[in-house]
């Protein structure tokens, strides 16, 4: 009994774990289409927030902004003004930055 309660159990965290996987790929490919989308028509150089928040998530455990950022990193990335301000706030549990062509930096 005891190991299929284990074996369970087991199968829950491995199906969450899963599931978080393909929620953070979905928050990455809606943080990249929206930079792709504006990347024409707004300057990049500042590392501009894009998505702020992605979507409202009615848990505020899965609260994910999209930010353009510089690879490698520069100081104006760091400054709180360039951020996005649910993040900065607190609000957002989340982050994905992109660089300035769009491309994963990192999510968190």
């Amino acid at each position: 009994m005891n190991e299929m309660v284990f074996l369970f159990l087991l199968g829950l965290v491995f199906v969450s774990m899963c599931t978080q996987a393909k929620g953070n790929e979905e928050m990455i490919s809606l943080c990249k289409d929206k930079c792709l989308e504006l990347k024409t028509t707004i300057d990049f150089s500042s590392g501009p927030c894009l998505m702020d928040p992605i979507r409202h998530d009615p848990n505020p455990e899965n609260v994910w902004v999209c930010d353009v950022a510089h690879s490698p990193r520069k100081t104006v990335d760091n400054f709180p003004y360039n951020q996005c301000s649910y993040y900065v706030d607190g609000f957002a549990t989340h982050f994905i930055e992109v660089d300035e062509d769009c491309n994963l930096i990192r999510s968190q």
